[in-house]
């Protein structure tokens, strides 16, 4: 079975531009599964950059992942860095859709489609609580 961000990585690549797979499997023996991943900066499982892109951090999911993948990137601040930093960062949701046949039935045939959102500073700035700068001053100030 093709993963979310082996789909990903080949749509890059199909659109120009160079992607690379940062997310690592990281062996722990005494871990549930025998380890787990890591994503760069805790959210982007591949890179894609070129001279027309600039430089895209990608998470890729399965459809029905997408609002808890955003929640995810959304709470970690390496994210927000990222954008601040000037990178890109976007969610690829990738999903199937049956295929309608020429009678216009839908058939069996099911079709991979991609929904990318791009995630920006604005959207981070939404989940930050309010900070009280009263308790980072001085007494008596």
């Amino acid at each position: 079975m093709t993963t979310p961000t082996q789909r990903s990585l080949a749509w890059c690549r199909a659109h120009g531009g160079v992607a690379e797979v940062v997310e690592k499997w990281i062996p722990m023996p005494a871990h549930p599964g025998g380890g787990f991943r890591r994503d760069l900066g805790g959210g982007i499982d591949l890179v894609w950059f070129g001279a027309s892109l600039g430089i895209v951090g990608i998470q890729a999911c399965a459809a029905s992942g997408l609002a808890a993948h955003r929640t995810k990137l959304l709470a970690e601040p390496r994210m927000r860095e990222w954008i601040a930093a000037g990178g890109r960062l976007c969610i690829h949701s990738w999903g199937t859709l049956a295929v309608v046949k020429k009678d216009g039935k839908k058939g069996k045939a099911r079709r991979w489609t991609l929904r990318e959102v791009e995630l920006r500073l604005e959207d981070f700035a939404a989940t930050e609580p309010a900070s009280d700068l009263s308790a980072a001053l001085p007494a008596g100030s």
